[in-house]
């Protein structure tokens, strides 16, 4: 069972820019309602990203796998949204089911890139 969810939003590495000019930044796009689940094989990651720039965004997102001794369990880097951008003010639901990660203590999930589609 997670005891601790830590959900980060990092600063930029790289950014969208809109045909008007206008850059989204990792820090534009948050993370919220991040829950997970065990299964007997796979280990589910939810949550929604909220595009918070004033232009469509495609964000990249690193999820982090952490031991209560604080061993790194497993490091996955997901596009939520594909080839999609998440327009200005919406969220985007996104639900991931990866290899089972047993005895994870903490989940760390930000934000790590941002790119117009």
């Amino acid at each position: 069972m997670v005891r601790y969810l830590l959900v980060l939003v990092a600063f930029p590495i790289l950014t969208a820019t809109s045909a008007c000019g206008q850059e989204c930044s990792v820090s534009d796009i948050s993370v919220e309602s991040v829950s997970t689940s065990n299964g007997l094989v796979a280990t589910k990651v939810r949550g929604r990203l909220v595009n918070r720039c004033s232009s469509p965004t495609g964000p990249q997102v690193k999820f982090v796998f952490w031991s209560k001794s604080g061993t790194l369990l497993r490091v996955f880097d997901a596009w939520p949204a594909s080839v999609n951008n998440i327009q200005p003010g919406s969220d985007y639901p996104f639900e991931f089911s990866l290899e089972k990660v047993d005895n994870f203590d903490r989940l760390e999930v930000r934000v790590i890139q941002t790119r117009l589609w």
